[in-house]
């Protein structure tokens, strides 16, 4: 017990404010995955059709796509003002799910999936930036860091999807978002209370890590053009892959490799429970390994674990393509596993690198075309297994090219010295050690020398 009760305020100084961002996020994921669960079974009982289910469900990705950048920019270029942009959309997020307990006519929803879409856009934004204002105070490393939060949060979209059938059998539709409402009221505050966190831990920070972007000092652009064009391309990827294609094809597939019902060796289950399990299986690894995904990417590099995630996830997809249909299960869990590890090193270079909204507006776009593509290409005369994961390995193959390219770190280094104009391109961002007074300096640092001139300056730069 004692040292549980040491252990706890050193962990909460580190942890605490991802954390509470991550909680708000998940609990803001309810109702959205929720209806994910719940509307493609239960629209001829609210008087849908199947392509208004379409629309409902794909409105918020196509809003997110005009929305992210202003949105992600508003929070950026006011620091002191992501709380609110944080809190704002998660009240209207809250909102979002009022609207559909109160109504499901068809135009309601369609008006509510688009307010999710921008509060959507506010909520990510903002709980990225925060998990950097974490990263850049030095607390925790940035794939840890990364990959914390993105397990933290995902606990929304498990107890979304595993809760939503249940309560909606027992109560009904109504009463299913009536009770996200009330619990995602709560993550209002939370949000607020969470950005004043990770702010206190950046200012309290003993590590001088620059700024990428300012006014003044040493500070790191964003990548080139060659670089960034290669990590939005697996932005793209991922998206499409882990959130679109094959999750949107996923029961097409189950049900023409298995029919109606999967023999479970003492028992049957219908397929679409067992489409179900299959993701519920998905989002539980997830959450559990996310955490440990981001650390490994810390110790080995985001480029050699993007690279051999994407190896994997290949041999898992060609499994899936040739191998009999038992064996599937594994094959899909392999591709669903490297693409939450390219996403997380993917996630951590945006991050770091001052490219957020581009990364997620390339990622719902990727999400958006996705499913399209996954029910356009049976209509080509491909079989559903063939033609979705023949496209899967293809984009895999153009992911491991990218991937070659996307991490080679070349950045733009402006020093802030009194040389005018100087600046430097590094292969890597060089080590930059917090400056220290004399009485912290070690004591060959304080002997005195050779002052550094302005020449020795340039010949120090000529160098690195």
């Amino acid at each position: 017990t004692v040292s549980v009760l040491y252990w706890m305020p050193t962990w909460w100084s580190t942890h605490g404010g991802i954390t509470l961002t991550a909680a708000a996020v998940a609990i803001s994921l309810l109702g959205d995955l929720s209806l994910f669960a719940v509307l493609p079974t239960a629209y001829n009982t609210l008087g849908l059709s199947l392509w208004q289910v379409g629309v409902v469900l794909s409105a918020s990705r196509w809003v997110r796509l005009l929305t992210n950048y202003p949105v992600g920019l508003m929070a950026k270029e006011r620091p002191d003002h992501i709380g609110t942009v944080f809190s704002t959309g998660l009240f209207i997020g809250c909102f979002c799910s009022a609207c559909f307990a109160f109504s499901q006519q068809f135009w309601v929803l369609v008006a509510g999936r688009c307010l999710w879409g921008l509060a959507w856009s506010a909520i990510r934004n903002s709980a990225l930036l925060s998990v950097r204002n974490v990263i850049k105070s030095g607390d925790l490393p940035a794939g840890e860091a990364t990959g914390y939060y993105d397990g933290v949060s995902r606990v929304g979209a498990v107890v979304g999807l595993i809760a939503a059938g249940p309560i909606y059998d027992s109560l009904s539709f109504s009463w299913l978002f009536g009770i996200w409402c009330a619990i995602a009221f709560v993550a209002v505050p939370l949000g607020k209370v969470a950005h004043s966190i990770t702010i206190k831990q950046l200012s309290m920070s003993t590590f001088d890590e620059p700024q990428l972007s300012g006014p003044s000092g040493c500070r790191t652009a964003c990548k080139q053009p060659p670089q960034k064009f290669a990590l939005l391309a697996i932005s793209f990827i991922t998206g499409s892959v882990s959130w679109g294609l094959v999750v949107g094809a996923l029961g097409m597939i189950l049900k023409e490799q298995y029919g109606e019902e999967v023999d479970m060796g003492a028992f049957s289950v219908k397929i679409a429970t067992f489409n179900s399990i299959v993701l519920g299986v998905r989002w539980t690894l997830e959450v559990l390994g996310t955490p440990l995904l981001g650390r490994l990417c810390d110790r080995v590099g985001r480029k050699k674990a993007s690279l051999v995630s994407f190896v994997i996830g290949t041999l898992g997809t060609l499994s899936c393509l040739l191998l009999p249909a038992k064996f599937m299960f594994v094959g899909i869990m392999l591709l669903f596993i490297s693409a939450s590890s390219v996403s997380i090193a993917a996630l951590t270079e945006a991050v770091d690198t001052d490219m957020i909204s581009s990364y997620v507006t390339l990622q719902d776009f990727g999400s958006a075309v996705g499913p399209v593509l996954g029910y356009t290409l049976p209509h080509t005369g491909l079989s559903a297994k063939v033609g979705v994961f023949s496209t899967v390995v293809l984009l895999y193959s153009l992911g491991i090219l990218c991937s070659l390219k996307a991490y080679e770190n070349r950045f733009l280094v402006v020093l802030d010295t009194d040389v005018a104009g100087l600046e430097v391109e590094l292969d890597t961002v060089p080590e930059l050690v917090p400056e220290r007074s004399n009485e912290e300096a070690a004591p060959e640092e304080v002997e005195e020398g050779p002052k550094e001139t302005e020449d020795d300056t340039v010949a120090l730069v000529d160098k690195v």
